[in-house]
């Protein structure tokens, strides 16, 4: 989407500060205005589609300042549309996968574009629909069981690359050797 000031790209689902509110980019047209970090709105100008790698930052509060190389930031969510709304509140700082992402930012951003990423693309329409289909408390209870889901993917997918191998040989090598060295006292 080109503005008045630059130009950004994010996914069709993916929320954005659109006319005073986050709603999904695929809503985006000519004439709508973007929040700019200059704090003066900036209006989209014309709308392209294109194809490249997907970045997802996880902040503290769910937003952030985006922009593309040609031009000035712009505020986004930090998610797409089923789940910008839970990001944008105070849920995530009480998660399991928001302290696991600050503490290792490089393994989850991996561990997003491997597998979570492909299955949230298909699955959204339908995770959409489902939780606007839902109680409350039904929502609430499908975020704490996908938020352990997602800790203990990001484990199995952790100790299932190279560096996760490697340290899990290291220990297994190390309590064998003290297994044995008590033994021989």
């Amino acid at each position: 989407m080109y503005h008045a000031d630059g130009k950004l790209s994010v996914t069709a689902d993916h929320a954005i500060y659109l006319n005073g509110k986050f709603v999904p980019a695929r809503n985006a047209k000519p004439g709508d205005m973007l929040a700019s970090a200059a704090l003066e709105p900036v209006e989209i100008e014309r709308l392209t589609s294109s194809r490249g790698g997907i970045i997802n930052p996880i902040t503290a509060d769910g937003k952030i300042l985006a922009a593309s190389e040609q031009g000035a930031p712009v505020l986004v969510a930090t998610a797409n549309e089923w789940l910008a709304d839970v990001l944008l509140s105070s849920y995530p700082k009480y998660t399991l996968s928001f302290w696991l992402a600050a503490a290792f930012p490089n393994a989850v951003q991996a561990y997003y574009d491997s597998l979570l990423e492909p299955f949230f693309t298909r699955a959204v329409p339908s995770l959409t629909k489902l939780k606007m289909a839902s109680p409350t408390p039904v929502v609430a209870a499908g975020l704490i069981l996908g938020d352990i889901l997602l800790a203990l993917g990001l484990l199995a997918f952790t100790l299932c690359s190279y560096k996760g191998l490697v340290a899990v040989a290291a220990v297994t090598v190390m309590a064998v050797y003290r297994r044995r060295v008590l033994k021989t006292k």
